[in-house]
Formats: structure tokens, C-alpha cells, sequence
């Protein structure tokens, strides 16, 4: 056999075979060691119209599949449980649980309300609990940096319903006032534990 030959015969079998290729797991692999094309076993009419109807068969898979999560979007349940996704866990990079060995003096008029800035981690509960009265006192603002749920949310402020408590990431906090850590108590005069 000529290289001419050869390779018009390779486009001829790779013009039958790639529809083949493409939709793999619906066809039959049929072995042939005679080298004869597929289409002297298989008429080509049916070999194209087999293409078409898996063609056909995946656009509808696809537009029933979008349809779906067209419905889905529109669940408010399912909207809701995807922004939870998104959201939880919340861990501010940067933030970790610290015990202060002393109090961080450093002035700073642009803090107008003291903030506390806490976990959900059984060292920032105590805090919590050792400071409560405190805190409502003077009307402190709660920022909880790392959460796991909405319902350990829901658990905090249910334990410290006087406190406003807010989950939020202090990435710009712990950067422009220079927080090392959590729990602690950010003032106009420092940062306290």
C-alpha cells in the first residue's frame, strides 16, 4: 500500500471513528484486525443518524439540567443554603486565639466605640463570659472573626443576648489597628484582653 493511501485511509477511518471517539461511552467498540472500514459492517445512514440522536440525547440532558438549576435559583431555600455555603466557615486570615501576657497601650482617636473581636472557641466564650457586664456596659460592638455556622451564631447570641454580635472578617481591623489575635477588646486608648 502507498503512503497516499495509507493516509487518506487514516482520514477516512478518523471521519468514521471521531464521532465514535467523542461519544465513547454510548457505542459499542467493535474490534476488526481486516483493516475495513466500520461502515462495511455498519451502514453509515445508521452510523449518522446513532451520532445525531446522542447529539440530540445531550442537548436535551443539558437543557433540562439548566432548566433545573434555573428552578433551583429561584428556591429561596436553596439561595439561602448557598450563600451559607459561601460564607461558613468564617476564619479571618491572620487571626488566631492569643492570651495577652500584658495590655497593648496605643492611643488612637479614630476608635470612636470600644469593639470586641472573638471566636466561637471555648477561650473567647470565657472571655465572653468573664466580661459580659462589661461589655453591655459600654455598649461594645462584638465582631466574631471565626464561626462554623450560623448556628453557633444563633448559640452566642442566644447565651449574650445584650451584646450586638456579628460575624465578620477584621482583616482591615487587625491590619489598621493592629490586632494580634482573639478574644480582645480594642479602645481609643488600647488593646485589652
Amino acid at each position: 500500500m502507498h503512503k497516499r493511501s495509507v493516509q487518506v485511509y487514516l482520514v477516512v477511518l478518523m471521519s468514521i471513528f471521531y464521532p465514535a471517539i467523542t461519544f465513547a461511552n454510548s457505542y459499542i467498540v467493535i474490534g476488526d484486525r481486516g483493516g475495513k472500514p466500520i461502515s462495511t459492517f455498519i451502514p453509515a445512514d445508521i452510523l449518522e443518524q446513532t451520532r445525531q440522536e446522542l447529539i440530540v440525547k445531550k442537548v436535551n440532558e443539558l437543557a433540562a439540567e439548566s432548566k433545573r438549576m434555573v428552578e433551583l435559583n429561584q428556591d429561596p431555600t436553596y439561595v439561602r443554603q448557598q450563600a451559607i455555603n459561601a460564607l461558613f466557615p468564617l476564619k479571618t486570615p491572620g487571626m488566631a486565639p492569643i492570651s495577652l501576657m500584658v495590655d497593648i497601650i496605643k492611643p488612637d482617636d479614630r476608635i470612636d466605640v470600644p469593639m470586641a473581636f472573638v471566636g466561637s472557641n471555648e477561650q473567647s466564650v470565657k472571655w465572653l463570659d468573664d466580661n459580659y457586664q462589661y461589655l453591655v456596659s459600654i455598649k461594645s460592638p462584638i465582631i466574631l472573626v471565626e464561626v462554623d455556622s450560623p448556628k453557633t451564631i444563633q448559640k452566642l447570641k442566644s447565651r449574650y443576648p445584650k451584646l450586638v454580635i456579628t460575624p465578620q472578617y477584621a482583616v482591615t481591623y487587625q491590619v489598621t489597628y493592629g490586632l494580634p489575635g482573639y478574644p480582645v477588646l480594642l479602645t481609643n486608648t488600647g488593646i485589652y484582653q
